[in-house]
This record gives structure tokens, C-alpha cells and sequence, in this order.
């Protein structure tokens, strides 16, 4: 995926290329919610951030 943070401007989140702010990123939240649905993983708040490590180590 050539997500590899904030060097790059994306990972987990997009990185704005001046502050290095982190800013949400609604293809990374669209993946997790399509993988989630296949592996039939309830959408919930926290369950999605304990899900998100698990899910973006299988796209290295």
C-alpha cells in the first residue's frame, strides 16, 4: 500500500506535509470497515481501533 507514515504523508493517517499534523483518512477507514465486514467484526469506536494494528499488518 505505500503507507509508511509520516515520511511518506500517509499510514495510519495522512500527514500534512507542513505540520505534520495527523488528519483522519477516509480510504484507511473505508478498508477497515470493508475488512471488519468480512471477518464479521461489529463496528464500534473502540473495536475499530483494536482491530486497525491487526489489519494494516497484513498490507505491508
Amino acid at each position: 500500500m505505500g503507507r509508511h507514515g509520516q515520511k511518506t504523508g500517509s499510514g495510519f493517517y495522512k500527514y500534512d506535509p507542513e505540520t505534520r499534523k495527523r488528519i483522519s483518512d477516509s480510504e484507511v477507514e473505508a478498508l477497515i470497515i470493508e475488512e471488519a465486514g468480512k471477518m464479521d467484526i461489529e463496528q464500534r469506536k473502540s473495536a475499530m481501533m483494536k482491530f486497525l494494528p491487526l489489519f494494516l499488518s497484513t498490507y505491508k
